[in-house]
């Protein structure tokens, strides 16, 4: 029986867990969680992303992401193979780190994000490391950042509290990741859709599962979810080779073919490498690898790319 199907829609809110496996401790040490948000913070900023919602375990992480049109499939991958090699070589360990596929759901950002943001900053009470009380000192998740203000680099701080009105907003956010919600049935049944959406192994075939939003928010995700299948199933059977997709830009370009392997940040030959990419992952549904290996760079470089590139590539291609 199928997995459920990955949803990749651009400009949407995201939330996502990652799992380590059985027996490995996801932040063995502090220094272990600052490379990993150092690494985060990079992602972020080459891909035109922003986190707005956080939390850390030691079995699993949260995030909640505003993407752009980067996939968020290729932005995942990275950073969890950045951070299992760094991890491996740390603990002086092989194979794998993290567990099976990352999960993921889409949330309407009109009716379910606040209730998400506050489920996923609550994580570290439901985990015992903190009590509610002391949660605004708990560094396991982003809510005493949000309190803080200026804790670290990668979360869109300004982005949660702008889901508060224009006054009082601290005062107003702090009310609600602390209310009462035993009893509070709008927060329980979205809950209740997140975690479905993020259950490890499930079998659905149901591309629903993964969206939490009301249903007109719901049936324009699959709308663009299914006009981009369609593209890459067009993209399959027309399939244009990397190496004619390098030839062609080159003579659009006017400029020699191997100008695409000269490394340099202020020239024409970045613009030929930044288009390259950008059309071969946004439009050609080629991965991150798949790039990284023909320009012999590394992943995250051609994310780095994929991002400055995306309006370029649209101009190219129109």
């Amino acid at each position: 029986m199928s997995t459920k199907p990955r949803i990749i829609v651009s400009q949407v809110h995201y939330q996502v867990r990652s799992d380590v496996i059985s027996g490995v401790r996801l932040f063995p040490d502090k220094e272990s969680k600052l490379f990993f948000q150092k690494e985060l913070t990079r992602l972020l900023k080459a891909c035109g992303y922003k986190c707005l919602s956080w939390s850390f375990s030691d079995d699993h992480y949260h995030l909640i992401i505003k993407t752009s049109d980067v996939p968020i499939s290729g932005f995942m991958r990275t950073l969890n193979s950045v951070y299992a090699k760094y991890l491996n070589k740390k603990l002086k360990r092989k194979g794998r780190v993290f567990a099976k596929r990352i999960s993921s759901a889409i949330i309407d950002d009109k009716v379910a994000l606040k209730e998400v943001i506050r489920h996923v900053h609550l994580n570290p009470v439901r985990n015992g490391f903190c009590s509610i009380s002391e949660l605004d000192r708990c560094e396991e998740s982003g809510h005493s950042a949000v309190i803080k203000r200026c804790l670290n680099k990668f979360q869109d701080i300004k982005g949660i509290l702008n889901l508060f009105g224009n006054c009082n907003q601290i005062f107003l956010y702090q009310n609600y990741i602390k209310a009462d919600l035993t009893h509070c049935i709008h927060y329980n049944n979205i809950i209740d859709r997140l975690r479905k959406a993020n259950r490890i192994g499930q079998h659905f075939l149901s591309k629903e599962i993964g969206i939490i939003g009301e249903a007109c928010f719901t049936s324009s995700i699959i709308l663009k979810d299914n006009h981009r299948r369609e593209i890459k199933n067009l993209n399959k059977i027309l399939t244009i080779p990397l190496n004619v997709l390098h030839q062609e830009i080159s003579h659009f370009l006017n400029m020699n073919m191997n100008d695409l392997f000269k490394r340099g940040n202020k020239s024409m030959k970045s613009y030929l490498r930044t288009l390259f990419a950008s059309i071969g992952v946004a439009h050609l549904d080629y991965s991150l690898a798949d790039l990284a290996e023909y320009l012999k760079v590394t992943d995250s470089a051609v994310s780095r790319m994929v991002s400055r590139g995306c309006g370029l590539a649209k101009s190219f291609l129109h």
